[in-house]
């Protein structure tokens, strides 16, 4: 390979071969680079140049409103100053007298002349627990005489001697609490009872945005009541369903577990629901909350009103009719955000619960295996 050594290395952009034997003595070329960028440092400037203007720009907008805040605030006080003092003036050398009341001395009540009588009353006499009073008015029945408080032998005799003797008298049950009776269970080699646990690993990825169908495999045998008989083979496979939304402040989901296949080919319905390793009621996983849609969109809408309510406040100073017309629009921007915000703010979490999560059924009744 020959190349030209008086060329410019930078300027060359060519190479040139010899012709092999044989061939007529021609050179062959090809491009051995591509053409360099040509230097952007002057792009950079202008672009710096114009992002520093925008800072600039803001800089002395932001410094003339927090002026024109501070005026405004100034001649507000002023005025308020100058109403205050107007007002003290206006109250000076007037006096204000009010007649002091005559007390009056109010003439004593006469006292009732109570009727003269020399007949006793006789005492008030109680009957079937209410009291009544003998005026000694005519037309009026007396009262009954009370019972004796000794019995006789005939009476003493009538009266019963055990409580469930007193119970029939009265005509009322002998107790009020609901009365159950035991129960044999029957055989126990054909019986899951109710409260047991079945545990249970979860297949498929549980979401609580969207209610659905779920399912869980069993990982070990389980026995009948008395361990004597294999009632649910390992493998078994459960299913079930979940439709709980969260709320704000929920950390688990409820599921429930509604039929049990086993591997033998029987179905049963079981209608239990999910509890974790220890038996809390529900199924628990990661929450996600969605702070930063939440909070964003109450800065946003935030700086969004404030903008607003600046550009009116600057458009209408002066006016009456376009203070008007400001007002209502920063009205209905304000509705508006405010919407906008209802809907953003109260999003539900969300909860996700992984495969391979271990849970336990809980037998929310007897599980009766005859065949």
């Amino acid at each position: 390979m020959e190349t030209d050594k008086n060329q410019n290395p930078q300027e060359s952009e060519k190479v040139y071969y010899d012709e092999p034997e044989g061939v007529e003595n021609e050179k062959y070329t090809f491009d051995s680079e591509k053409e360099k960028r040509k230097n952007n440092v002057l792009v950079k400037a202008i672009i710096f140049l114009v992002i520093l203007c925008l800072v600039v720009i803001g800089a002395g907008l932001l410094i003339k409103y927090m002026l024109d805040k501070n005026a405004a605030e100034r001649e507000a006080r002023q005025r308020e100053n100058e109403n205050a003092a107007n007002v003290e003036n206006s109250r000076r050398g007037r006096e204000f007298s009010f007649p002091e009341p005559v007390p009056q001395v109010a003439e004593p009540a006469p006292l009732p002349v109570l009727p003269q009588t020399d007949e006793p009353k006789p005492i008030p006499l109680h009957n079937n627990g209410s009291t009544q009073a003998n005026t000694g008015a005519t037309g009026q029945n007396p009262p009954p005489a009370p019972k004796p408080m000794m019995l006789g032998k005939e009476e003493t005799e009538l009266l019963p001697t055990t409580i469930e003797g007193y119970a029939k008298l009265e005509k009322a049950p002998l107790t009020k609490t609901e009365q159950r009776k035991s129960a044999k269970i029957g055989d126990r080699s054909k019986v899951i009872t109710r409260g047991s646990n079945i545990p249970c690993i979860l297949l498929s990825q549980l979401n609580s945005n969207v209610p659905g169908q779920t399912s869980c495999v069993i990982p070990e045998n389980v026995y009948s009541n008395n361990g004597k008989r294999l009632l649910i083979a390992k493998g078994s496979k459960a299913i079930g369903e979940y439709g709980q939304t969260l709320q704000n402040g929920d950390k688990r989901i409820g599921v429930m577990w509604q039929r049990i296949e086993t591997t033998d080919g029987f179905v049963i319905d079981v209608d239990s629901p999910a509890t974790d390793g220890v038996g809390t009621m529900g199924v628990g996983g990661y929450v996600e909350n969605h702070w930063g849609e939440r909070l964003g969109a109450a800065l946003l809408l935030s700086l969004i009103d404030d903008s607003v309510s600046y550009a009116i406040a600057k458009e209408t100073q002066g006016s009456a009719g376009q203070q008007v017309y400001g007002e209502r629009t920063g009205r209905q921007s304000k509705e508006m955000a405010s919407k906008v915000l209802d809907s953003t703010i109260n999003i539900r979490p969300t909860l996700e619960a992984n495969r391979g999560a271990r849970l336990m059924i809980f037998v929310n009744k007897d599980l009766w295996f005859e065949s």
